[in-house]
Order: C-alpha cells, then sequence, then structure tokens
C-alpha cells in the first residue's frame, strides 16, 4: 500500500513502488530546541511503474486531494527565507518539501500547502501572490500538482507573528473550507473523474486548530504533526527560571497554544512524531493523550472517548543538496574499488 510517514493508508496501491526514497526535514521554530524529524517518501515515477498500474485504480477510484495547513512565517517554494525570523524556520522547508513529494504520488492529484497571504510593504511581494505552483514539468495553467495557496487573514497588510494569529484561526479555517470546495468542483470538471479530499494536515498549533475546524467541516480525515509542544516548552521555561508565568503567558500566549494542540489532538486520526520520547514524554503531558488511556481503549472502545494513533517517523537528513566533497572511502582502497 501507499506509505505515508510510516503509515499504511488504506484503498491506494501503488505497483512497484515503496515509499522510502526523499528524506525530508522537520525543523522547529528558531526560539526552540532544534531537531530534525524525517519522513521518508519514495516518488520516483518509472515507465515500468506507470505500465502496470492496475486499470481499476486509474479508471474506478477517485483521485486524491491532500490538504496542508501552516499558517505562520514566511513560505514560498524556493529562497526560502530560513531564520530570517522565528517563525520562518525549518518547519517551513519541511511542508513546502512535504507537499512536492505528496504531489508526484501517481494517485494524488493535487496538494494545497495553506498559509497566511502578507501584503505587508516590510517582506517580499511573492508573499502577496495567491497561489504559487512549486511542483515542476506541468503546465502553468493545469489544476492539478501541489501548490501553495495563501489566504487573507486578519490584518491585510500586516506579517504577524504567530502568537499573534489566534484570533484569526477561524477567519482561516473558513476561507479554507471555502477554497477547497471550489478546488474540488474545479478539479471534477476539469478531469472528469472523480476526485477525493483525502485528508487535512495540520503543522504545529495554530494550523492544527484549523485543520480540527476544517476536518469538522468538510466531514475528513485529520492528521497532525505538531513540531514543537506548548506544555514542553512551558516546563522548561518554569525550570529554567529566566521568565515569570505573567511573563511567559505575555510572550508566547503559552495557555492559547496548548488550548489549540489539545482541541488538534481531539480531532486527529494520526499523529505524526519523531521519536517515542516525544509521544510518552510531551504528548504524554496532554488531556488528549496518555499512554494507559490509550492502552484501555484498546482493549475496550467507549463512545466518545478518542486517542489518535502515534506513528513515529525516525528523524533522517537529505544529503542531496550537499556541496561538500567528502574524501574517499578508505575501506574501497582496501578492497580494491578505487
Amino acid at each position: 500500500g501507499l506509505h505515508l510517514s510510516g503509515l499504511e493508508l488504506p484503498g491506494v496501491r501503488l505497483p512497484g513502488s515503496s515509499l522510502t526514497d526523499s528524506q525530508l526535514l522537520r525543523g522547529h521554530d528558531a526560539d526552540e530546541q532544534p531537531a530534525f524529524e524525517g519522513i521518508h517518501i519514495d516518488t520516483t515515477v518509472t515507465p515500468e511503474t506507470t505500465s502496470t498500474v492496475d486499470p481499476i485504480l486509474v479508471n474506478q477510484l477517485p483521485s486524491l486531494y491532500i490538504l496542508l495547513i501552516s499558517m505562520h512565517g514566511l513560505i514560498r517554494g524556493e529562497r526560502m527565507e530560513l531564520g530570517r525570523d522565528p517563525d520562518t524556520g525549518g518547519q517551513v522547508k519541511y511542508v513546502v518539501e512535504l507537499a512536492k513529494a505528496l504531489g508526484r504520488v501517481p494517485s494524488v492529484c493535487r496538494v494545497d500547502l495553506l498559509t497566511r497571504l502578507v501584503d505587508d510593504p516590510s517582506v517580499d511581494e511573492e508573499y502577496s501572490v495567491p497561489q504559487e505552483r512549486i511542483d515542476t514539468g506541468v503546465a502553468n495553467d493545469d489544476n492539478r500538482g501541489a501548490f501553495i495557496v495563501r489566504l487573507p487573514c486578519g490584518p491585510s497588510k500586516a506579517y504577524l507573528r504567530k502568537e499573534d494569529l489566534w484570533p484569526h484561526v477561524r477567519e482561516f479555517a473558513d476561507r479554507a473550507v471555502e477554497h477547497v470546495s471550489s478546488t474540488l468542483m474545479q478539479l471534477q470538471q476539469d478531469g472528469g473523474t472523480p476526485v477525493e479530499l483525502f485528508a487535512v494536515h495540520g503543522h504545529y498549533a495554530d494550523a492544527g486548530e484549523t485543520a480540527a475546524l476544517v476536518s469538522n467541516t468538510l466531514g475528513v480525515d485529520m492528521v497532525l504533526t505538531g513540531h514543537s509542544l506548548g506544555r514542553n516548552k512551558l516546563e522548561h521555561l518554569m525550570k529554567a527560571g529566566t521568565m515569570t508565568a505573567s511573563e511567559v503567558e505575555a510572550t508566547y500566549r503559552i495557555s492559547r497554544r496548548i488550548e489549540g494542540e489539545e482541541r488538534a489532538l481531539d480531532a486527529a486520526l494520526v499523529v505524526f512524531t519523531s521519536t517515542h520520547q516525544e509521544v510518552v514524554e510531551q504528548w504524554g503531558l496532554y488531556d488528549g493523550f496518555g499512554e494507559q488511556l490509550r492502552a484501555a481503549l484498546q482493549l475496550r472502545p467507549v463512545p466518545g472517548y478518542h486517542v489518535p494513533k502515534m506513528a513515529v517517523v525516525p528523524p533522517g537528513l537529505d544529503f542531496s543538496n550537499l556541496k561538500v566533497r567528502l574524501p574517499n572511502d578508505p575501506w574501497d582502497a582496501l578492497l580494491g574499488g578505487g
């Protein structure tokens, strides 16, 4: 089956393909502990692969439309300004590369990465373009492929830090629902074949709550990647003793962030993490998840109680852009390999 971040997605089969080649990075905000978390997806399409695709898959099963949401920071497909500010870090790289990789999966007709439109003179005007194609080799007038879609949300002329986006989450969710509805209609008209919104993937607390609202409205599964967690951050800040509780609240809106994470956790079918430590020691701090609760519900499901599946994806690195010439492996010389 099709493996996304270690999770097998039922109903989709790609003959001759395994999803382990492309390695994408997930980063944390610049003001938090750095970490790399990998997603492994093989999106290589060969003539042998395409020629052996089951006609039932092509002609009868709906094409998939996937929605990624990452609200904060400055996001564009190329020349990313990583490190420009605390909100434009590794998460930006992660979501863009994930969207590109998913767009190359044969059964996926379109991937939209939704973010906030920023029409602020202090940032590049590219961040005010409503739609940007981020895949290659596809005609610009084709509605299929991978895109960054920027939706207006909050004050139109201001670039807001993530802590100031909370009052505008519901507005963003409403605009996302409107966008998805019109996009599905357009894809159906263009291709003449069924297109199904497969999943909504929220990234970080703000987009996690947004994804929960969108998935509930549209009746589609939601998945979540936390990137970093508020309860864990609060615990570290309090232990450091450099800020009072009121200063932490004023600076990071930490209680609102935790509330958003709890809401996202309650709605998520799957939560992607990088380590088992993140599952137990970080998500384990939340009311919506606990090892004992998960074990109890596995033995005896209770209507109204839900604990998401935790999918641990080991960290990975993408060396394709490494420009340093590595020395020859001495074992090659010993084994006669040069």
